[in-house]
């Protein structure tokens, strides 16, 4: 009994431990600049405090929306949710915008759709999926996403290198979750340029992943085939795929013929 009774007190201390690390880390300051694509077509930029509840971003949603909009909606409950575009997130009830947006993965910088409920119908109420879903889970995820951006125009390239600060945070963020085997690994995502935008791009240039068009100040990053999409949009689906999301072209380009003794062959 005595060694159960101390396997149990080593229990509770290495949980307690680890609650306090959790606790820790979601008091570190922190920022997340959020790109807000209303259910209208306008968009809202803010940037947030990374510890604030989801339900902040909701107020900042409600208040921009005409009263005749939230009229159909249960009390206290917004007539809108909010979707992270990818991997595919919903929050719409109390209890899950009081998911942090450090919690909903949206720093430093991410965009969130908002989906009115009125167009959108009969809205799942599950928990939001969590990153660490099943693959079969997330390949059908990106099966869906493939299917959609396969159909929509080609975008603007540019080279322009740029210094992104908060790239460097993405790919810490990257390494400590693990890295996915299908995926690119943090070094080589530092070998795609990125550089963030002085001036608005045309308006038929937007980012197929989050579908919101580039405007300054954003990030972008450029695959080998050309193709734009947001820094923070582009990273994730990289994570998981190694190949552009709507040409299916290697990211990084073809893999260089290896020579003899394994060395990859020269330029």
């Amino acid at each position: 009994q005595s060694d159960r009774a101390a396997s149990a007190s080593a229990a509770a201390a290495a949980s307690s431990s680890s609650s306090s690390a959790t606790k820790a880390v979601d008091e570190t300051p922190g920022i997340a600049e959020l790109r807000i694509r209303c259910a209208d077509g306008s968009m809202l930029r803010q940037t947030f405090d990374a510890r604030l509840p989801l339900q902040a971003v909701a107020d900042l949603v409600s208040s921009r929306r005409p009263p005749r909009a939230a009229a159909d909606a249960p009390a206290g409950t917004p007539a809108f949710v909010l979707r992270v575009p990818f991997p595919r997130r919903e929050y719409g009830t109390p209890e899950e915008l009081q998911t942090s947006i450090r919690a909903a993965g949206l720093e430093p910088r991410a965009t969130l759709l908002v989906l009115s409920l009125e167009h959108k119908g009969l809205v799942r109420r599950a928990p939001p999926v969590a990153e660490s879903e099943s693959d079969d889970d997330e390949e059908t995820q990106l099966m869906q996403m493939q299917r959609i951006l396969a159909n929509m125009a080609s975008l603007q390239a540019t080279d322009i290198p740029y210094p992104v600060e908060s790239y460097e945070r993405l790919l810490e963020l990257q390494e400590s979750i693990g890295e996915v085997a299908q995926g690119l690994s943090a070094n080589d995502m530092l070998k795609l340029p990125v550089r963030k935008l002085e001036e608005a791009l045309p308006s038929e240039c937007i980012c197929c992943i989050c579908c919101c068009e580039f405007v300054a100040d954003d990030c972008l990053m450029t695959l080998h085939c050309g193709h734009d999409y947001h820094l923070e949009c582009i990273h994730k689906w990289l994570h998981v795929k190694p190949f552009c999301p709507m040409c299916k072209q290697p990211a990084l380009g073809p893999k260089q013929p290896a020579r003899e003794g394994g060395a990859p062959a020269s330029r």
